[in-house]
């Protein structure tokens, strides 16, 4: 039942507060005293159409609160539907209505819309007129009329409980059908990569051995030219560092006689020596291993870019 109703600005009242007694109410006055107002607000808390030409003057929106309690099982299983909690066997319906024309409802401080207001305003309240034998028209109300006229409630909450384990139910197959489909597609995809590269035949970390081979032959003119000058840096002419050596080797064992300490670096020399030419020979032979070779340097570049 409706237990209490709020207003604020709308049309001539500013502000309202009405608690509904249990049992009956009434709303007396002359005419213009704001009843239809009262009956206004109720009907736009409870989703119908309305327009902004019912704020207040001046006012920027309406806003009408009702608060409904002793809620009917079949309210009760709209709000599970919804999936909008409540406590107290109570709920909070609020509408706004702006002066540009906009509306906000809500159950229970949730934003909802107002179709989901009218479908459960329509649970809540019966406002009654002069044409309400038309109720008997509306498709919506036939199923409502067939269940009271049943009068056995608890065949409509066993469907109802069951309509609800449907809907989990289908909720979870919907989940699952969603992964078998991800799953479906991953493998897709998977089949055409496996069937892209498996002519390729490709070799573990074949692509980091291309990479390098690419990089090492695309600039083998300036590693050939490092190698080489490093080699006659150490042994190409009477001015390198073997050169030297010998030369040293040649002082220190002129002394070696006469003074002791001179014949350990005189080994020390030669030893160094040994080393140098080991160095320079394969320095050379580094070059000369990295000839270029444009057929081998077109395959290699050929390969890395399928790969």
């Amino acid at each position: 039942m409706l237990r209490e109703l709020y207003i604020e600005d709308l049309a001539v009242i500013k502000s309202a507060s009405i608690p509904l007694e249990e049992n009956f109410n009434a709303f007396t006055g002359e005419t213009g005293a704001g009843k239809s107002i009262l009956i206004n607000g109720i009907n736009a808390v409870l989703g119908q159409r309305v327009t902004k030409d019912i704020v207040r003057t001046g006012s920027e929106k309406a806003l009408i609160t009702a608060l409904f309690t002793n809620l009917s099982d079949s309210v009760k299983a709209k709000l599970d539907e919804l999936g909008i909690s409540y406590s107290d066997d109570e709920i909070t319906v609020t509408r706004e209505i702006h002066a540009d024309g906009g509306s906000i409802a809500r159950i229970n401080n949730r934003a909802t819309t107002v179709s989901v207001l009218r479908e459960l305003g329509a649970m809540l309240i019966n406002i009654h007129g002069q044409h309400d034998n038309q109720i008997l028209m509306a498709p919506e109300r036939h199923i409502t009329i067939l269940d009271s006229f049943g009068g056995d409630d608890s065949f409509i909450e066993d469907y109802r409980k069951s309509f609800r384990e449907l809907q989990q139910c289908a909720r979870k197959l919907a989940e699952l059908k969603k992964l078998e489909q991800q799953a479906s597609d991953r493998m897709i995809f998977l089949q055409s990569v496996v069937e892209e590269i498996g002519p390729l035949e490709l070799e573990p970390d074949e692509d980091i051995q291309i990479e390098e081979e690419y990089k090492m032959l695309k600039n083998s003119t300036d590693i050939i030219e490092a190698l080489m000058s490093s080699k006659e840096c150490i042994s190409s002419d009477d001015e390198c560092i073997i050169s030297g050596l010998n030369d040293t080797e040649a002082l220190l064992e002129s002394v070696t006689d006469v003074y002791s300490p001179a014949a350990a670096l005189l080994e020390r020399i030669h030893s160094i020596n040994i080393d140098l030419s080991d160095i320079a020979s394969e320095l050379s032979h580094c070059a000369s291993s990295l000839e270029i070779d444009e057929e081998t340097f077109s395959n290699i570049s050929a390969r890395r870019d399928i790969i």
